[in-house]
């Protein structure tokens, strides 16, 4: 799945992804962006998602095994999705 088609299938602000699209557009159009920041309205959503899910991060520390079979289970099923989508 690649980064436009998360895009569609996500519920996010219409200006968040207008925003993402119009970086994309720009990245398409020129060779490198160099070293500026993006919009502001996509660094405070990343900031926001950040501090959202640094919680769910100290969770998964506190459980390793937990975490290491989740992670088994997410590679596997990536995995099934490529497969099932080259098939």
């Amino acid at each position: 799945m690649n980064m436009l088609e998360c895009l569609e299938a996500t519920s996010i602000a219409p200006d968040l992804r207008a925003a993402i699209l119009d970086l994309v557009q720009v990245k398409k159009q020129t060779r490198e962006m160099g070293e500026a920041p993006p919009p502001m309205l996509v660094q405070s959503f990343l900031r926001d998602a950040f501090q959202r899910y640094s919680e769910l991060s100290r969770e998964f520390r506190k459980d390793a095994d937990g975490d290491q079979r989740a992670q088994h289970l997410a590679d596997k099923f990536y995995v099934q999705e490529v497969l099932q989508r080259d098939s």
